[in-house]
């Protein structure tokens, strides 16, 4: 369910039922170990940079993907 904002036409307020809540919080914690592992990974490439490691734009690209 959903209903306008009365002060900001751009703003919607949406009700999830108990179901629409569950799948919510399963995918905010799929999402969220997501970017876990994202962090630990540009962590890595930071450290990397910033002790002289030398990267062409590929392998900074293909690090990324990986």
């Amino acid at each position: 369910m959903s209903e306008q904002s009365l002060t900001d036409q751009q703003q919607v307020y949406v009700t999830l039922s108990s179901k629409g809540s569950a799948i919510f919080e399963q995918l905010s914690a799929i999402y969220k170990e997501e970017l876990r592992r994202m962090l630990l990974q540009l962590r890595q490439l930071i450290e990397r940079l910033s002790t002289g490691g030398n990267f062409d734009q590929n392998s900074l690209i293909k690090e990324c993907l990986i």
